[in-house]
């Protein structure tokens, strides 16, 4: 054995005695040798997210836009791609779940890797522990541009040579600029003739870090603008969650294009097309297809889910999905949709609101106000303004905190500045998935007991009523609409919920008592009330 290796003749411990050594640790070599930048792949390759790819096994299987639809948006999106200027060389597209956002995203993906205009692209996944963290982000890009880009190669190299092991360290800024800004600047600017190239960050809002959110925001917009000749596009796709959204407010006028899908294109168009090609396909191919006529679905039934959608994409492709399944037959599979009581064909979109709500309602409390509002905005239709809904359901101010984890399944409209200003579902399927048990779980919203609680709030709203006109010397004679709507929502409740009340008669804590009852001529219903006060009683007929 050679000593001079352990510290022999020519070792660095030679001549030494009587020496300890304390406290050891080995440092990992990047293993990049001058002159040897092939190696730059395999350094990389062992801090990557394999399936945050675009053309990953693991996102094999997700859907581009079908051939004919959302041609429109495409080919806007690709002319940014292809003529950024120097000003706003990063755009964010967002829209709330459902609209299509990640099949947009992999469609530009493809198209972009075919025409050789793809850097790089990460795909979030909150539920893939590879692909939920920014951890990863930097060193997947940074071999997807070596991979892609063989000019980046050597300036890269030398990138990692010498900042060594603890680059993955660093800060998200600090990556960036040395592993992505620097290379690519020195590679355009010894390659001048190098094709734009566009870099796709979906799913953000799936990092479950909300701070680095925003900082991926801030830093690669920052990054697309440092690099010359606007060689860098970068498309970032999410929900517009509450850190992006702030961050993207932050930046400067101008530094972004901001891309809201589903207000920018009407795509019930779109949704109808893909549905009658998709029905086309099943007539042909399908193996029960002998069963199914030429006019199978009906043009009504079409335009019937295309209604059902909500100019969202998700109802008719969960629709499509079960209906196409081989084992079953079509015919029937599609009259099941219209018929939620048989079989649950929403799993998956189901399975996304779940997700949803669990995440903002890890607070018991949070949790029973959340349910109070959906109640009051599925049955109080006549209060949906933010600050009147509040005052109805005695919040305190809270409203907007309560709902800011599930706007991205609700329109809220501080948050949406627009013509809308009431709170509304931006999918009409989270309906129908609130009042069946089976698809909602704990989330289940049952019609009785909504109205008995909503029913509360009438009495404690009449009673302001009351105490506010007791001092009055004459009782009013009319009521205003939303007076009259208590004593409807009262009467209804008094109805769904006859075990609750003696002979039709409601006494609240505070002595107020509500009586109700109901004459139907014709078509017309007449609701009588009596309110019985300790100073009286108010009598009408509505």
């Amino acid at each position: 054995m050679d000593d001079s290796a352990y510290g022999g003749s020519t070792g660095p411990f030679h001549g030494a005695s009587q020496f300890k050594i304390q406290q050891a640790y080995m440092v990992e070599k990047v293993g990049i040798e001058r002159g040897q930048d092939d190696d730059l792949l395999v350094v990389l390759q062992k801090q990557i997210a394999h399936g945050a790819m675009h053309n990953s096994s693991e996102r094999y299987n997700l859907p581009k836009c079908h051939p004919g639809t959302r041609e429109e948006l495409l080919n806007e999106i690709f002319a940014w791609i292809n003529h950024a200027n120097k000003e706003a060389r990063t755009m964010w597209l967002h829209a709330p779940v459902g609209a299509g956002k990640s099949v947009v995203a992999q469609t530009i993906a493809v198209r972009c890797m075919e025409e050789d205009k793809l850097a790089k692209s990460f795909f979030f996944s909150r539920h893939n522990a590879d692909r939920n963290t920014y951890q990863s982000l930097i060193a997947t890009i940074a071999y997807q541009l070596a991979l892609y880009i063989v000019e980046v190669k050597t300036p890269l190299a030398d990138a990692l040579r010498n900042n060594g092991p603890t680059v993955w360290n660093m800060s998200l800024e600090w990556q960036i600029t040395k592993l992505i800004v620097e290379p690519l600047s020195k590679t355009v600017y010894f390659n001048p003739s190098l094709r734009r190239k566009c870099l796709i960050i979906d799913g953000l809002d799936e990092c479950l870090e909300p701070d680095m959110q925003a900082e991926v925001v801030r830093c690669f917009t920052k990054a697309s603008s440092s690099i010359s000749g606007g060689f860098l596009s970068v498309l970032i796709v999410s929900r517009p969650e509450l850190y992006i959204r702030q961050a993207f407010k932050r930046e400067r006028a101008g530094s972004f294009i901001p891309f809201n899908l589903t207000e920018k294109y009407d795509p019930e168009k779109d949704i109808e097309w893909f549905l009658r090609d998709k029905f086309s396909h099943i007539r042909l191919y399908h193996p029960l297809c002998h069963n199914l006529d030429s006019n199978w679905p009906s043009n009504e039934q079409i335009e019937q889910i295309v209604s059902r959608s909500s100019k969202q994409f998700i109802y008719a492709a969960t629709v499509l999905r079960f209906v196409e399944n081989p084992p079953s037959n079509p015919r029937k599979s599609f009259e099941r949709v219209f018929d939620i009581n048989i079989i649950n064909p929403f799993a998956e979109l189901d399975s996304l609101y779940m997700s949803i709500l669990r995440d903002a309602t890890r607070d018991g409390e949070v949790y029973q106000k959340l349910l109070l509002i959906f109640e009051a905005l599925l049955f109080f239709r006549g209060v949906k303004v933010p600050q009147l809904l509040d005052d109805f359901l005695h919040l305190d101010g809270d409203i907007m905190a309560i709902l800011i984890d599930v706007h991205s399944i609700v329109h809220i409209p501080a948050l949406n500045p627009g013509p809308r200003n009431e709170i509304t579902y931006y999918h009409a399927s989270f309906t129908d998935f609130l009042l069946d048990s089976r698809r909602s779980g704990k989330f289940f919203i049952d019609e009785a007991l909504a109205y008995l609680h909503l029913s509360e709030h009438c009495i404690k709203c009449l009673r302001k009523f009351l105490k506010d006109t007791s001092s009055r010397e004459e009782r009013p004679k009319t009521f205003s609409p939303s007076i009259r709507g208590y004593f409807h929502y009262l009467y209804r409740s008094l109805l769904l919920n006859p075990e609750v009340f003696s002979s039709n008669d409601y006494t609240a804590k505070d002595g107020i008592a509500v009586v109700c009852k109901a004459t139907i001529e014709s078509k017309y219903a007449t609701i009588g009330f009596k309110i019985q006060t300790p100073k009286g009683s108010i009598t009408g007929v509505l």
